[in-house]
């Protein structure tokens, strides 16, 4: 099943918990990083939780795919398609505290956050 993660085909409250892997670092702007975790928000039941990861901007397989350092958070990351073509796929890379600051916009609780292998991590909650 394929959805929009800032408008997700789910009533209210269904889930009791709810995974976002590699999803939010893929999203354009701010505002739909905020708009994709509300949506989750919604969507957990009252005290469901929720798995998050994003890439480091920092991150060493960043580096080594661009063959720099980036110096700004949103770049093109060369990606190989299963055809073998490679095409330019826009990835919006976290500083340390970004996360967290948009999880609380979105409503969502932080339980625990940290990192690994060149991404962040939060544990969350939402609050009912």
């Amino acid at each position: 099943l394929g959805a929009d993660a800032i408008a997700l085909p789910f009533p209210n409250a269904t889930f009791d918990a709810a995974l976002c892997i590699a999803v939010l670092h893929h999203l354009s702007s701010r505002d739909e990083r905020i708009r994709a975790l509300s949506e989750m928000r919604r969507v957990l039941r009252s005290k469901g939780e929720a798995f998050i990861s994003v890439w480091s901007i920092d991150a060493p397989h960043i580096e080594e795919r661009l063959g720099r350092r980036p110096k700004k958070p949103d770049v093109e990351v060369p990606w190989r398609l299963p055809d073998g073509t490679t095409v330019p796929r826009p990835y919006h890379l976290f500083r340390e505290g970004e996360l967290e600051r948009l999880i609380i916009e979105s409503g969502l609780h932080g339980e625990r956050f940290f990192r690994g292998a060149g991404n962040w991590f939060a544990l969350v909650r939402t609050n009912g």
